[in-house]
């Protein structure tokens, strides 16, 4: 089980970032409880990962936080981040990679982090 999630990555891990992390306000159930969101095993059926994944699916802060796990593999190897398991994003990196080619990923999260914190964040409002 890693570390509790406390706003900031581990700062022993030295990655270049594509993007930022999110700003969390403290209000999201991963922050004020980290436990829940990480376990030993990944498994769909475990009760535990499935309520994980139920809270995570309705932070607003969900889009913003996948992207930047997408984004950031060795600091996001475990946990529950953006209502996804680390086998989940694995998964979507791999498309991600098929899809715009590896010169274009860093862009591609950029863009999509852009367009999540754009919507989480409405101009205007």
């Amino acid at each position: 089980m890693s570390g509790p999630r406390t706003g900031s990555p581990n700062p022993d891990l030295v990655v270049e970032h594509i993007v930022p992390l999110p700003h969390f306000t403290g209000t999201e159930p991963c922050h004020n409880r980290p436990d829940p969101f990480f376990h030993d095993t990944y498994r769909q059926d475990q009760p535990e990962v499935r309520a994980a994944l139920w809270e995570c699916r309705h932070c607003p802060l969900a889009p913003v936080c996948l992207v930047w796990a997408l984004a950031n593999p060795i600091l996001a190897r475990e946990g529950i981040w953006g209502a996804t398991t680390p086998r989940q994003r694995k998964a979507l990196r791999t498309k991600v990679i098929a899809r715009v080619g590896a010169a274009n990923v860093d862009d591609t999260y950029r863009a999509a982090y852009a367009t999540a914190v754009t919507k989480l964040h409405p101009q205007g409002q």
